[in-house]
């Protein structure tokens, strides 16, 4: 007698926060959309931006990457890559403060777990 496949998952080593998927068929699906975690974050990290803004290279660009990040998560179908991409730039802009970078790496671990 054959014994069944096993399509099991095996982590060792190490954390995993995400979708995870084994099997045949199986899918791995993660929804990002906006909750009020996020719009608090969105919330509280333009107040920082406008608090720190002078201390910053290029405050502009951090509100700007902030707006888009928030727009993203308006839509029906957020595009991960542009999530991700304007958070590591935002992350990038705001890392000489530190209050703002933890500010943004809340986000982006809420957004974006274990990215």
């Amino acid at each position: 007698m054959t014994e069944p496949a096993n399509y099991g998952v095996t982590i060792s080593g190490g954390n995993i926060s995400g979708p995870v998927a084994a099997g045949d068929h199986a899918r791995a699906v993660q929804n990002i959309s906006q909750t009020p975690a996020a719009d608090d974050l969105i919330a509280r990290i333009e107040t920082l931006l406008t608090r720190h803004g002078r201390q910053l290279d290029d405050p502009a660009g951090a509100h700007a990457d902030l707006r888009r990040i928030g727009s993203e998560l308006a839509l029906p179908n957020p595009d991960h890559t542009v999530i991700g991409s304007r958070l590591e730039r935002l992350a990038q802009r705001v890392a000489s403060i530190a209050v703002l970078a933890e500010a943004v790496a809340t986000l982006a671990t809420l957004l974006l777990p274990g990215s």
